[in-house]
């Protein structure tokens, strides 16, 4: 795909998509905790939160956890 993530995040389902990191734009079916800046995926990898997303970030997947 040569689209920027924005572009991507937009077009995806927002309820399903994060964008923890400028960088990432994750499944949240795939986090499998969120910790001090950062979320761990259920394959043991990490991907760092920056402190200004950080609040936003676990809200949203608060609320996601909710729903399922």
């Amino acid at each position: 795909m040569y689209e920027t993530l924005n572009h991507m995040e937009k077009w995806m389902n927002s309820r399903q998509f994060l964008r923890c990191h400028q960088s990432y734009l994750v499944n949240m079916k795939y986090i499998d905790r969120i910790e001090r800046y950062k979320a761990v995926l259920y394959n043991g990898n990490d991907i760092p939160i920056p402190k200004e997303r950080y609040k936003k970030v676990l809200d949203t997947y608060i609320a996601y956890k909710g729903e399922v």
